[in-house]
């Protein structure tokens, strides 16, 4: 399957990183929000688990899609979504626990009530 035209290519989230800043926008400021997260990404998509649904940041990207990603001072725009499908919700945590097990001792693989937050990132801005 080709990738979308108006996507990235996966190199721009070098995965080697360990977090990335999110910057969403506040859905009752306006204004610019960053915070730092682990994300893990596959292909042209970083997903973001949070620790729970009524997280500020996973507000945010509800009242507003568009976010800006930056890794090592490189920023991507990118549409967030709440990812509903447990199929990629399963895909999402499973590369995420990849990356950060050895730092997480104990922490499962696949939790049902996890909140992922999928990024499909946007060429050019």
């Amino acid at each position: 399957m080709s990738r979308a035209p108006d996507r990235a290519p996966a190199p721009q989230v070098p995965p080697s990183a360990v977090q990335c800043r999110l910057t969403t926008t506040g859905r009752i400021s306006g204004q610019s929000h960053t915070v730092s997260v682990w994300f893990a990404g596959t292909d042209d998509v970083v997903y973001l688990l949070a620790r729970s649904a009524t997280t500020d940041w996973v507000r945010n990207v509800r009242a507003e899609a568009a976010v800006t990603i930056t890794v090592r001072r490189t920023s991507t725009p990118g549409r967030a979504r709440i990812v509903t499908s447990e199929d990629e919700s399963r895909r999402a945590q499973a590369a995420w626990y990849q990356k950060y097990s050895a730092r997480l001792p104990g922490h499962p693989e696949w939790d049902p009530e996890a909140t992922v937050v999928a990024v499909d990132l946007v060429m050019g801005g």
